[in-house]
């Protein structure tokens, strides 16, 4: 018994940790949100997930899914009445406008690799892209806010004559 309550003890104390950096991180911003909890990862598709968040609490497609720290998971693909289906960043489906972190002017796509790897692509070659710069989401198609980490530069790749250059990006959480 004393094995279980101890057990609890730690798993209700990791718990009461996460709501409080969720709430610190509310609390430090203007974004509105609500928790929610993964019910369950698709056996098929391994880029989405099912959250208990659906159109009776607010959800719609294209809203950002966050984790602690305002790093995003994924986003809103479809709702129901109590439940959402979320794309995952990391699927080869997914596709969010980014840019470097503290520069907004480096703009990009992030592009899923379907695995834990990001692709930022469409960068000109006259922007710097350097190993270590945090990728944030850029808020252009409107529907994303400004500022979501994304992740960091692992890898830049440039060609010479190529138009565009690209970075390998790995997020800070592993979804």
């Amino acid at each position: 018994n004393l094995a279980i309550s101890q057990t609890e003890l730690i798993d209700l104390r990791a718990q009461v940790q996460e709501l409080q950096t969720l709430f610190n991180y509310t609390q430090s911003t203007n974004t509105h949100g609500r928790l929610a909890r993964v019910l369950a990862r698709s056996k098929s598709d391994e880029g989405t997930i099912l959250i208990d968040f659906g159109e009776f609490d607010g959800a719609r497609s294209g809203l950002a899914v966050i984790v602690e720290g305002g790093h995003i998971l994924g986003s809103i693909e479809e709702s129901n009445a109590f439940s959402s289906v979320v794309r995952l960043l990391t699927d080869d489906q997914s596709k969010v406008p980014a840019a470097i972190y503290s520069d907004e002017r480096t703009i990009g796509l992030i592009e899923g690799q379907d695995g834990f790897l990001l692709k930022l692509n469409y960068v000109t070659q006259d922007q710097p892209l350097a190993p270590g710069q945090i990728v944030a989401t850029s808020g252009l198609d409107g529907s994303l806010p400004t500022g979501l980490i994304i992740g960091v530069i692992d890898t830049v790749i440039k060609e010479e004559r190529a138009p565009f250059q690209s970075a390998l990006v790995r997020p800070l959480f592993d979804a």
